[in-house]
């Protein structure tokens, strides 16, 4: 073999082991993803009573949510609509007030669906 093809197999060869010396010397530190529980408080346990409005084209555009509890007083109603997949097709948020809070609330829904398309509400209050 002639002298250059040598030091070009050599040269290759040390830069490769120094790569691999370098690499040798990085430390990996771990993370953990863990899951856990929380206490969440129900300010109401008995469920609410559902109105929505209509706009010309039949989408609904508010829905009106009665039954709620005086406990849930300040929290933040959460409103989403689902189809017949249980996926959702609008959703809104509402604050209720600490006070003066009548157990009810209106919430404007995002995306306006077809009435026709909305089988479940699902309610959440934080």
């Amino acid at each position: 073999m002639k002298l250059s093809t040598v030091l070009t197999l050599f040269v290759l060869v040390a830069v490769g082991a120094a790569s691999f010396a370098a690499a040798a010397t990085l430390s990996v530190a771990s993370a953990s993803l863990g899951s856990g529980r929380v206490a969440a408080a129900v300010c109401d346990s008995d469920g609410f009573t559902y109105t929505h409005t209509l706009n010309t084209s039949h989408a609904v555009t508010t829905v009106t949510v009665s039954g709620i509890n005086a406990a849930c007083a300040g929290g933040t109603l959460q409103i989403t609509l689902a189809n017949s997949s249980n996926a959702s097709i609008g959703s809104g948020s509402a604050a209720l007030p600490s006070s003066g809070f009548l157990g009810w609330a209106t919430v404007t829904i995002a995306g306006a669906p077809p009435s026709a398309n909305v089988t479940s509400y699902r309610v959440a209050i934080s």
